[in-house]
């Protein structure tokens, strides 16, 4: 009988201790010690758990066998407890390393590797460190196969860029441009401040017109406006460029002509007269000119000499054209709000003497407020100015008449 007492008063103990219980609290933050709602706390080893409050709080009743919790958030690395004498328990979980993924505008997102698409993303540290004239000169040389060119080398011209060839009669050769998620479709390309801009994406392939549209089958590139980020910040840059013309060869007008000359070596007429300039017109006599274009006989060895010198329209007409860039961007971030406001100004001249200048002006304000975990509310203003006087078909106009200038 004592045997028999003795059994059941421990098993009655086993049986009390397995269902013994104790209350477990605490709360789940991320690395900055911001609450986390939503996150997962499980007994190890078992389905029991709970998740955290809109304050990252959680109450829990674990037996009084179970020895640790798993604490788990989308986006952050999981973490064991051990479970000790204490009952109140706080984590801060860490951002986990996620792999790449891009959303293919299907339903789910796809590892790089796997895209049948082009996708490349250009940085804002990988951009050159000092500001470039426009932002499609700053990408030349960052996109595999990408032909980057200017269409007529004048300051401010519209840039040609060809991603995957022509693909419509109508649209041409033209990518589909996006700032901040909007199209840019009044607005050039090369309006845009590279300053300005945190990273670049470019789609190509034929996967780029189910992420876009059939607009995107000539590729996209995509541009961010730069954020603020954590305390204050100013930066200043500033550039000075001189471009021109290369004249491989060391092309030039002919160093002789095939006009009449006297025995002083002065050029006259058919009649001997010398040659001048018409008060009139300011013009010299064109019955010099006609004659000697005319008579297959002439030689051209006549130097320019006495009364007919010798002039270099292209050394007079093809000028250095300097290019100034200055960018100034204040940003920085405090709690739950951030902030980054950027201007920057963009002169060139013509490289033909006398024919214009190109003057850009940007202003962009990007600033973000968290109302809630999770809820953010961004406003992207940019202002783009730009005023060119270069006279673009004066300047063909003028290039023809060097050419055809004796």
């Amino acid at each position: 009988m004592k045997k028999l007492l003795l059994m059941l008063t421990l098993l009655l103990a086993v049986v009390g201790a397995s269902f013994a219980q104790r209350t477990l609290t605490g709360t789940i933050s991320d690395a900055k010690g911001e609450s986390l709602v939503g996150a997962s706390v499980l007994v190890k080893g078992t389905t029991t758990g709970t998740v955290t409050d809109l304050d990252g709080k959680f109450s829990l009743n674990v037996p009084a066998t179970a020895t640790a919790l798993v604490v788990s958030f989308a986006g952050y690395e999981s973490k064991e407890l051990a479970i000790g004498a204490s009952n109140s328990m706080d984590v801060a979980l860490a951002d986990a390393l996620l792999g790449e993924i891009i959303v293919t505008g299907q339903s789910v997102g796809t590892d790089r590797r796997k895209m049948a698409a082009d996708v490349q993303s250009i940085s804002a540290k990988n951009l050159p460190p000092v500001p470039s004239a426009s932002l499609d000169q700053a990408l030349v040389g960052k996109i595999a196969g990408a032909q980057i060119s200017s269409v007529n080398g004048t300051p401010g011209a519209k840039t040609s860029i060809l991603l995957r060839g022509i693909n419509t009669l109508n649209r041409g050769t033209n990518p589909m441009y996006l700032l901040d998620g909007v199209e840019m479709g009044a607005t050039d390309f090369n309006t845009i401040d590279a300053s300005s801009i945190s990273r670049v994406e470019v789609a190509q392939g034929a996967a780029s017109a189910a992420l876009y549209g059939a607009q995107g089958a000539n590729g996209v590139i995509q541009m961010f406006t730069r954020q603020g980020k954590e305390g204050f910040h100013i930066d200043f840059a500033t550039s000075y460029t001189s471009s021109e013309y290369l004249n491989i060869g060391n092309l030039h007008k002919a160093m002789f002509n095939a006009f009449g000359t006297n025995a002083n070596g002065d050029v006259v007429d058919s009649k001997g007269t010398l040659l001048a300039v018409d008060p009139a017109t300011g013009q010299f006599p064109q019955s010099i000119i006609y004659n000697a274009g005319t008579d297959p006989n002439l030689l051209v060895n006549n130097p320019y000499t006495h009364n007919l010198k010798y002039y270099d329209h292209f050394g007079l007409f093809f000028v250095k054209s300097p290019t100034t860039n200055a960018s100034l961007t204040l940003s920085g971030a405090k709690g739950n709000v951030d902030y980054m406001v950027n201007g920057s100004n963009s002169y060139s001249q013509s490289n033909l003497l006398n024919n214009g200048d190109y003057n850009r002006s940007n202003l962009t304000a990007n600033i973000g407020i968290e109302i809630l975990k999770g809820l953010k509310f961004r406003s992207i203003s940019r202002l783009a100015y730009t005023k060119s006087t270069i006279n673009d078909g004066g300047g063909r106009g003028t290039i023809y008449a060097l050419f055809n200038t004796r």
